[in-house]
């Protein structure tokens, strides 16, 4: 994904838009390029503790533009192997660092 918002030259996953994401995968789309059923996203593509992208887009504003499941997987390269591999996979779940990986569940950390 070309990063149009900060910059061609910024290449960190933390910094792309939901804009910048779904505009080139149904750029894609159209060009006949089959995205599958589900996006597979680093959890630092959305703001610490919430849903949404840098630019406000939410998680499920993404999934309806691109009419496909977007699901953050956590950091470690094990975690993007169980995402692909297991339909199910969600974020709802303990890591093997005993943290919660799911997004909304940042806020319960905090408060402990």
């Amino acid at each position: 994904v070309v990063n149009h918002f900060f910059g061609e030259t910024i290449t960190v996953s933390g910094l792309i838009t939901g804009k910048d994401l779904t505009e080139q995968l149904l750029e894609s789309r159209d060009q006949g390029e089959k995205l599958g059923d589900t996006l597979l996203i680093p959890e630092n593509m959305l703001r610490m503790g919430e849903q949404v992208f840098l630019d406000d887009m939410t998680l499920q504003e993404a999934e309806e533009r691109l009419r496909l499941r977007v699901v953050p997987v956590d950091a470690p390269g094990g975690e993007f192997v169980q995402a692909a591999l297991d339909p199910a996979y969600g974020m709802d779940r303990e890591n093997d660092r005993g943290r919660a990986v799911y997004i909304q569940a940042f806020d319960r950390i905090k408060e402990e």
